[in-house]
């Protein structure tokens, strides 16, 4: 059975859209609004514009250039033709793009502003490749709008791909200096809309804004394409730019969009993030398990639900953990710069087992306690200290003072939250506390150690070494420079902040934030939330469900009930709790609720956020 037959084809999912909503808005993009039959109709286009290049099952089809329609066009149309297509990062250099096209040897290369003058200058890697420029063409490059006007019509054109067939070719960055090309077939992208648009609860009403490349599959398949699967609209931006997203937020009536910690940092450097309403929004999901990126505060004043995945990644930080702990006592780090250097440092001086020692855990939290627990399996010997009371896991013991740690440890490990009171928490005379021969972790926070001092303790006899892998200022992408006064020491193991970076941890963090969203926009469940108190008001029992969120005082619930009564609702269940002086109340009414009811609930004195869930359909 075909893809186009199950309707795991691609290009079928805008043409069934087409067909039963084909005034409604799929894709607004530089400017232009494309309906569900104008989608429809430029897949058409495009279909036959790479029929003609001579584009076949099979064939690769690559793009680069910053997010834009002709983009998903491409893509589409590949899906229709059993083509395979190829979207490069434009954050790349030219070494890196002539190395993906030389592995992927695409059948055509469609380039797009800024990038086409670069892309000519490949040269020889161009040998054999229809390049088409959507813009001005170089020479001996087609034009995509001559091409579309000279491509005769396909009057029905067959959908080539099974549902294994592979049609998505995506390139990691590489943790080894070459990008790795992951091949998703047309089962894989359905099944993972399926999921997505089931985990986000999305439907033909929502607004996805998608400002994360579509070169990646975080802005692909987590947004995108489920959204187009499930007939929503689509705000397509060219790239990440904090002024555009706040715009879109306040007047286009996003539901949902997907961003990283860093792009939360820029948006927040806005004089307009801290007065944003965003009406729309009714959730935030950080895919990580910090949020000091995220005012707390505001949210919460917002009616905003804030959902991270504090559990996901706690095993691959502490393996990493002790894995530096070995590196360390093992003094793995000299030895190792010594022998790239041509040095064959081999003797036992300084060098150590960790069976026996003391590993000394500043910051007794859920990372913290992993790592003692997996640290008493190799033989060591826990303490710990935290500023709060923490019940001790296996046979780990507290100390009274950090002082005391630092003095005992021969391992020193920080699992500690960015406060005011951590900044700089390893300053030069805690650096003086430690034990002779003692090595400094830091997988925490990057300002909680002081790097100047650190570095001159290196200097020294007294420190083994240290490994860290945050840092107070650290490269917004590839394409920067690290820079920091540690790469000159031997003593140092420096990682790029990965310590929660596995494939295991990145997939238990998208299924434990996606879930928390799914139950919350679904139901109205909290569960994990940072902001909000837990609530958990169980199925349905009604035609409808109110979901009021408010600022904890007197009164608000009896207003709340004064109109629903006005509005001839009855109450069938009302589910209320309350903490840190916010409080949620999920209330089961007879009816739905309409937007005059909506808009009284909402003025009432002291309501951050109001919006109704219909019962599911039977």
């Amino acid at each position: 059975m075909s893809a186009g037959q199950t309707g795991m084809n691609l290009s079928h999912w805008i043409e069934r859209h087409a067909q039963f909503s084909p005034t409604k808005v799929a894709l607004r993009c530089a400017g232009r609004d494309w309906s569900y039959r104008e989608l429809h109709q430029g897949i058409d286009q495009t279909t036959a514009m790479l029929a003609a290049q001579g584009v076949m099952p099979g064939d690769r089809v690559a793009h680069l250039g910053y997010n834009s329609a002709e983009q998903l066009l491409l893509l589409f149309a590949c899906a229709r033709l059993g083509a395979m297509f190829v979207p490069l990062s434009w954050r790349l250099a030219p070494p890196e793009h002539r190395a993906m096209l030389a592995d992927c040897q695409p059948r055509v290369l469609a380039v797009e502003p800024p990038f086409t003058e670069a892309t000519a200058a490949l040269g020889e890697a161009l040998d054999g490749v229809a390049c088409v420029a959507v813009g001005s063409a170089p020479k001996g490059w087609a034009s995509w709008q001559s091409l579309l006007a000279r491509a005769a019509p396909l009057p029905d054109t067959p959908r080539q791909a099974s549902r294994i067939s592979p049609v998505l070719l995506c390139y990691t960055s590489g943790s080894t200096g070459s990008p790795k090309g992951v091949v998703l077939t047309q089962e894989a992208l359905f099944y993972n809309a399926v999921n997505s648009a089931h985990m986000h609860d999305l439907c033909s009403a929502d607004v996805v804004l998608t400002s994360l490349p579509l070169f990646h599959v975080g802005g692909l398949n987590i947004q995108t394409l489920p959204a187009l699967h499930a007939g929503a609209s689509v705000i397509l931006h060219p790239r990440f730019e904090p002024a555009a997203v706040i715009d879109a937020l306040q007047t286009q009536g996003v539901t949902l969009t997907v961003l990283v910690p860093a792009q939360l940092d820029l948006l927040a450097a806005d004089a307009r993030w801290a007065t944003l309403k965003a009406p729309s929004l009714r959730a935030i999901g950080a895919y990580c398990t910090g949020t000091n990126n995220i005012d707390l505060t505001a949210a919460s004043e917002l009616g905003i639900a804030v959902f991270n995945g504090p559990f996901s990644n706690t095993r691959s930080v502490a393996e990493l953990v002790i894995g530096h702990a070995i590196h360390l006592l093992r003094r793995v780090p000299e030895r190792h710069a010594a022998a790239r250097r041509g040095v064959w440092l081999k003797d036992a001086q300084g060098a150590n087992e960790v069976r026996g020692k003391t590993l000394g855990i500043v910051g007794y939290g859920k990372i913290g306690t992993q790592t003692g627990l997996l640290a008493e399996a190799i033989g060591m010997r826990v303490i710990y200290f935290d500023i709060e009371a923490r019940l001790p896991l296996g046979n780990a013991s507290p100390t009274a003072t950090l002082e005391a740690l630092l003095g005992e440890a021969d391992v020193v490990t920080l699992h500690v939250p960015q406060t005011e009171r951590t900044r700089k928490l390893i300053d030069a005379q805690r650096l003086a506390q430690m034990k002779d021969g003692a090595a400094l972790i830091n997988l925490a926070r990057g300002h909680a150690v002081d790097i100047e001092a650190l570095l001159t303790a290196l200097a020294g006899p007294r420190l083994r070494g240290a490994a860290l892998d945050v840092f107070p200022r650290e490269p917004a992408s590839r394409a920067d420079t690290f820079e920091s006064p540690l790469r000159d020491s031997d003593k140092v193991i420096l990682t790029p902040h990965v310590g929660g970076s596995t494939v295991e941890a990145q997939r238990n963090l998208g299924v434990e934030v996606s879930e928390k969203l799914r139950d919350y926009l679904a139901s109205g469940t909290i569960r994990g939330s940072v902001n909000l108190p837990e609530l958990s008001p169980g199925a349905l029992r009604a035609a409808s469900r109110l979901v009021h969120i408010h600022r904890d005082r007197p009164g608000v619930i009896a207003q709340v009930n004064a109109a629903l009564s006005a509005a001839g609702l009855n109450v069938s269940h009302l589910h209320l709790e309350t903490q840190g002086g916010v409080g949620v109340a999920a209330i089961d009414v007879s009816a739905a609720l309409d937007a005059a009811t909506l808009a009284s609930l909402q003025a009432i004195d002291g309501t951050a956020r109001v919006f109704s869930l219909p019962a599911p359909a039977a």
